[in-house]
């Protein structure tokens, strides 16, 4: 709710709740999905507003492959995304330019 001054209501949540897993309004895209609303007291917004400041992000998603991951795997796409090798395997170099 946008400069409310009022508490919403628990129908109030609950149609706001409903709206958004609804794919209505501002989430019409479907970019927000909402387990739960409840009213909260400000503590729990500076806590909110200290841990985003933090910026310690994780985000976690499940991949299904035809065959079964291997250690092996995953450090060749973790050496791959800080380029010490390329998508086929094979060492990159950094090659300096002349001016």
């Amino acid at each position: 709710m946008i400069k409310s001054q009022q508490t919403p209501t628990p129908e109030r949540l609950e149609a706001i709740f409903h709206d958004l897993n609804a794919r209505r309004g501002a989430n019409a895209a479907g970019d927000v999905s909402v387990a739960q609303l409840q009213l909260a007291d400000v503590a729990v917004w500076e806590t909110m507003q200290k841990e985003a400041e933090e910026k310690d992000k994780r985000y976690v998603c499940v991949v299904w492959t035809a065959e079964p991951v291997t250690r092996s795997h995953l450090e060749r796409l973790e050496a791959a995304s800080r380029g010490d090798i390329d998508a086929n395997g094979r060492a990159c170099l950094q090659v300096g330019t002349r001016d």
